[in-house]
């Protein structure tokens, strides 16, 4: 199977969410967890591209005789002791105070402007190059893909949906506009991503990928929230009737909106969206509760998928051997 424009089916979600999910694995690491078959996919995607800069990781993964090129992008890293977090917060996830024009498609895109961050991550990917061949992502792409409607899928979880819904109208007009290549041979599949840019940007999204249909999200998210006015006043109602937001985190949010409203600054998400709902589990922390409905494998259990285990299991799920007894001292 492969993933079909305009079907937002099982299949889409959990092997998209999957492929998501597996970006945040070790780079040495992500064919064996491609190759596992017991995940949602089993197993048949094969590694055919990897970049890795300071703060982000980007990775081409393709079925054996399939003509579809699956472009993934890893979200936000959580681990504040490496580079990789730093970068991806501070700048880009939260460098939303300012706004650029669109950096591309400027004939096609209506004046649409994009958050500085996004415009940062993706610089980032452009100038990405493979571990192993030094091409960047259009240089392999160019001698791959044959573009016909549905060849290459852009996904990503959290800030890699968000880079996802920036990369692919670039892809399309870098490779497929001015080859005359449809656009349907590109479009995006986001899961958890917050908006990247303007309703001018929504709009032309929108209309160059019939209607956006690929943007996923669970309705108890805050993230797919961010950076709308109207988003973030929900984050502040947000779990009710409990956990409630606490003072500090509804500081923070309150600040947030008015910067961006004394700004004239204004986000709105492409599409009408995949609405899907995990259901609260009602954590005693507020902070908690949303880090929880944000997380990848939430996403995937919401979707019936099987958990992305890190580092990669076994072949098969079956329970460890135990260790062999170690010989007395004396035998030694």
């Amino acid at each position: 199977m492969k993933f079909q424009a305009g079907s937002a089916d099982d299949y889409t979600k959990q092997v998209g969410m999957t492929l998501s999910e597996i970006a945040y694995a070790d780079p040495q690491n992500i064919p064996r967890q491609l190759a596992y078959k017991h995940y949602a996919g089993g197993g048949v995607y094969q590694l055919q591209w990897l970049g890795v800069t300071a703060g982000n990781l980007m990775y081409v993964c393709r079925q054996p005789g399939v003509d579809q090129w699956v472009v993934v992008i890893r979200g936000s890293m959580t681990d504040p002791l490496t580079e990789a977090f730093w970068v991806d917060w501070f700048l880009q996830d939260l460098t939303v105070f300012e706004q650029v024009p669109l950096p591309f498609g400027q004939r096609y895109n209506g004046g649409a402007r994009i958050s500085w961050g996004a415009c940062e991550g993706l610089d980032d990917l452009i100038g990405m190059r493979d571990r192993t061949t030094g091409r960047t992502l259009v240089e392999f792409l160019q001698g791959a893909v044959k573009f016909a409607p549905g060849s290459v899928v852009v996904a990503g979880h959290s800030l890699g949906g968000a880079l996802a819904s920036v990369l692919t109208p670039y892809l399309y007009e870098t490779l497929g506009r001015p080859n005359n290549h449809p656009a349907s041979a590109f479009f995006a599949l986001t899961f958890a991503a917050p908006t990247a840019g303007d309703a001018r940007f929504a709009s032309y999204l929108s209309g160059l990928f019939d209607g956006y249909p690929f943007r996923f999200e669970n309705n108890l998210d805050i993230v797919p929230h961010c950076w709308s006015l109207a988003g973030l006043d929900w984050i502040t109602r947000s779990y009710q009737p409990r956990p409630l937001i606490s003072a500090f985190f509804r500081g923070l949010v309150d600040t947030v909106w008015l910067a961006l409203y004394e700004e004239n600054l204004h986000y709105v998400q492409p599409g009408a969206g995949v609405i899907d709902s995990a259901g609260l589990i009602q954590e005693y922390w507020w902070f908690k509760e949303a880090g929880h409905q944000h997380a990848g494998q939430t996403y995937l259990k919401m979707y019936g998928a099987p958990s992305v285990i890190f580092p990669v299991p076994p072949s098969s799920p079956v329970p460890a051997r135990d260790a062999r007894p170690r010989p007395p001292l004396e035998a030694r």
